[in-house]
């Protein structure tokens, strides 16, 4: 083994020691801090995207079993954030402003009658606002408007045949609105459960499924003085499986044995 070969296997030797000892000190060599990382860690069990943590020159300048290593070091301390009550309550918060909403509609006739009423009182405001800088013959005119219109709509309203039309329409939207609230919040529990712990494994699974198509022997072409891929439906993957092409076998290998450890190790 020649001098260069030897200073590189000692640097993966004192890299690897140094970040089984202190998993987040893997965050200050990769160019961030410990509040930085975590926030990312967070958004991306949150989004469901593969994002890099700190510096990319630094990821980039380093060998691939330096990469592994650094890989490794950050899924540790990943792995150790999420097992902690402040990622508890931070998902907790996220997951609540996420909830779907039950959207206000009128449940019947009086509900929605009254709230054509309110309408009707506030574009007659407006109006009459309005008219304030016309002349007294178009206030008049107005007023004249707005008195007829009410008197129709009241009749309208009195009206137990319009009522009851009014009330099976009203009490179908109602039920259709109840369903759909019922569906995205059916969605919503699948999309991020109350444990955190299926979240983590979901996203883990993903990631392994994802991680599992990269080819690394996919070939690339200079394009408008860009590198791509040769292949066409390589170049139209997503961002999050180009970065991993980009990192390279052994930092993939590495996280996807660390992903796969975790996994099994949530019992999910």
């Amino acid at each position: 083994m020649g001098l260069k070969s030897t200073g590189a296997a000692v640097l993966i030797v004192l890299t690897a020691a140094t970040l089984t000892a202190q998993p987040n000190d893997v965050f200050r060599t990769l160019g961030t801090t410990s509040d930085q990382a975590q926030n990312i860690i967070m958004g991306s069990f949150t989004s469901g995207a593969v994002a890099l943590i700190g510096e990319r020159s630094v990821f980039r300048s380093a060998s691939p079993d330096v990469r592994a290593i650094l890989v490794q070091g950050v899924i540790a301390a990943a792995r150790a954030f999420t097992a902690t009550a402040d990622f508890a309550a931070r998902y907790s918060r996220f997951r609540e402003a996420q909830r779907p909403q039950r959207d206000t509609v009128p449940q019947n006739a009086d509900e929605a009658l009254a709230a054509q009423q309110k309408q009707l009182e506030e574009a007659i405001s407006d109006a009459q606002k309005a008219a304030e800088r016309q002349s007294p013959e178009v206030r008049e005119q107005l007023a004249h408007n707005i008195k007829y219109m009410k008197e129709q709509l009241a009749e309208l309203n009195a009206d137990p045949e319009h009522r009851a039309a009014v009330d099976a329409v009203v009490k179908q939207q109602a039920r259709e609105a109840e369903a759909e609230y019922s569906r995205r919040d059916a969605a919503f529990e699948v999309e991020y459960p109350a444990d955190p712990k299926r979240l983590i494994a979901r996203r883990l699974r993903a990631f392994l499924e994802m991680s599992a198509t990269v080819d690394f022997s996919a070939r690339l072409v200079e394009k408008e003085k860009r590198m791509r891929f040769a292949d066409p439906a390589l170049e139209a993957k997503p961002r999050e499986w180009k970065m991993l092409y980009r990192a390279g076998k052994p930092a993939v290998d590495a996280a996807r044995a660390a992903a796969e450890e975790w996994l099994k190790a949530l019992g999910t």
